[in-house]
């Protein structure tokens, strides 16, 4: 979707909120990141280059809970992209951003399906080691 600072959007339920750029420098990268809230929590996808390389790595930013997971990327910016690292599309307004939106419902469940697999069958091999067999 494409936003520009102070809009928002409504995705899969999920209120979607761009409130603008945050820019990060030290030695050794430069990083763009996003304001960005979904239902109230903020989060800062980003797009780092590092120094003295052409490439840059963009970074995704999370909202977990028990009902679902929210996964925001920044893919472009549009206009003259005087932010660094981003992918510039010149057919969307200076200031505007690219964001990829994806919710995954009760993701963490299969994590804690998971883990009680687990522990069932760690407790199934416990038991198996405390039963002594009959003696005939």
């Amino acid at each position: 979707m494409t936003l520009a600072s102070g809009q928002s959007t409504v995705v899969d339920s999920q209120f979607v909120s761009f409130a603008g750029f945050h820019v990060v420098k030290d030695a050794l990268e430069t990083a763009t990141q996003l304001v960005v809230t979904v239902d109230g929590h903020a989060l800062r996808p980003a797009v780092t280059t590092f120094h003295g390389r052409a490439t840059t790595v963009g970074t995704p930013a999370i909202d977990s809970n028990l009902l679902r997971d929210v996964y925001v990327t920044f893919d472009a910016v549009g206009g003259n992209g005087t932010t660094s690292g981003a992918q510039v599309q010149n057919n969307l307004p200076a200031g505007s951003v690219v964001l990829g939106v994806t919710v995954e419902p009760l993701l963490a469940w299969l994590w804690i399906g998971g883990l009680m697999v687990g522990l069932g069958a760690g407790l199934s091999f416990l038991r198996r080691r405390h039963v002594e067999e009959p003696t005939s």
